[in-house]
């Protein structure tokens, strides 16, 4: 025995213009119209209510830049992440960026210690600016940990 769809929606509004029992075709897709567009009012209204929209424009340049960024993202979608991101100040950071610097780092840090070696920098010197290499490095990684 098979068992009757609980009545909801679209179909209840059909039902009680009595357009399912004895209206036409053209009567039925007008009615299916008018209750979809209310419900999209409806919906709309609610959605505005809980959140804001925002309009922006960018010029053409900028449009490039954005779609260049976002890649396979809707630019909706990527434009609210990054000025989410912005607004937490969670950036987005350029990793091939940051280890070309802490390579730099590194090879500073291995001439100190080289002109060290060959006595050509004082040692106190010498291990002052190691220390502030290891610093920065330390930093940077800590920082690179947050975003």
């Amino acid at each position: 025995m098979k068992k009757s769809k609980k009545s909801c929606g679209v179909y209840d509004y059909l039902s009680g213009l009595g357009l399912l029992s004895h209206g036409s075709d053209e009567a039925i897709i007008q009615a299916k119209k008018t209750y979809w567009a209310t419900v999209r009012k409806e919906w709309k209204k609610i959605k505005r209510a809980q959140c804001k929209s925002v309009t922006i424009f960018f010029t053409t340049e900028e449009a490039n830049i954005i779609l260049k960024a976002a890649k396979n993202v809707a630019i909706a979608r990527y434009v609210k992440e990054a000025a989410i991101a912005y607004g937490n100040k969670r950036f987005v950071i350029d990793k091939i960026a940051v280890g070309e610097i802490r390579q730099e780092l590194i090879l500073h840090y291995m001439t100190i210690q080289k002109l060290l070696e060959e006595s050509k920098l004082d040692q106190e010197i010498a291990l002052q600016l190691q220390q502030q290499v290891s610093n920065i490095e330390t930093k940077t990684m800590q920082q690179l940990k947050h975003t």
